[in-house]
């Protein structure tokens, strides 16, 4: 079955799979589902399927799986959700790999002791929060990224945590456990990271595109600015000692 080139929005759930075999999803267009603990794609009891090329935005749960085994997800654009992923019971053998996490309160939530990848043959995804440093100028970030986020199930314990829930305090806490090696059976760990967001090839209506593209084409303006910059200081100072 092929669920291909829909729009889904305000909804509980965009698309909810349910005991399926081979399902490809690929193409949609998933946002603004947040009735009451929505999900732009709900996948359970979910076997060998595939989610590709989608662009999952601004739902309570971008994709929440629950019982969905062997699966890939893959070229997604992931972007802000209150929680980009939820690894859910039971859920395991899942290969999540070149997808785009962006601008999500919560990039990954998992079970205790996962058993999901996040790379294939040293490919892994792009995540918005994570220092995008290679000292040898590779498409790989020099640091396995960590999720899982502990905070999530703190916020099981005590619910009015929740308020605090995409703080600058909570994002600094999250950007220590990137180089911190806090204990916990819930995190996640990519160890191919992306310097550069992955390609989507389903860009959606002309002025998305243009969008992204001012996304992606921001850093590489602000460094070129930076070189043009840095080359006329070093004219100038030539120019003064001649």
């Amino acid at each position: 079955m092929v669920i291909n080139d829909n729009e889904v929005y305000e909804t509980r759930n965009g698309l909810m799979i349910m005991q399926s075999y081979e399902v490809r999803i690929k193409g949609n267009k998933l946002h603004d589902n947040t009735l009451l603990d929505g999900a732009g794609i709900f996948m359970f009891d979910t076997f060998d399927s595939q989610i590709k090329n989608n662009r999952i935005v601004d739902n309570r749960k971008g994709i929440y799986l629950e019982n969905a085994i062997g699966n890939d997800i893959s070229f997604n654009k992931i972007a802000g959700n209150h929680l980009g992923l939820d690894v859910g019971e039971a859920s395991k053998d899942n290969r999540n790999f070149l997808n785009n996490f962006l601008h999500n309160n919560q990039q990954v939530v998992t079970t205790i002791n996962s058993e999901n990848d996040f790379f294939v043959s040293e490919h892994g995804n792009y995540w918005d929060d994570q220092r995008h440093i290679t000292l040898d100028g590779n498409t790989l970030v020099d640091f396995a990224y960590k999720s899982g986020d502990a905070f999530h199930h703190m916020i099981a314990e005590e619910p009015l945590l929740q308020a605090f829930s995409g703080s600058p305090a909570i994002q600094m806490w999250n950007a220590i456990e990137q180089f911190t090696p806090i204990p916990s059976d819930t995190f996640i760990t990519d160890p191919y990271p992306l310097v550069e967001p992955a390609p989507i090839d389903h860009i959606g209506t002309e002025a998305e595109a243009l969008e992204e593209g001012k996304m992606l084409a921001g850093p590489a303006l602000f460094f070129s600015s930076l070189v043009v910059f840095s080359s006329g200081l070093m004219i100038m100072a030539r120019r003064r000692r001649l």
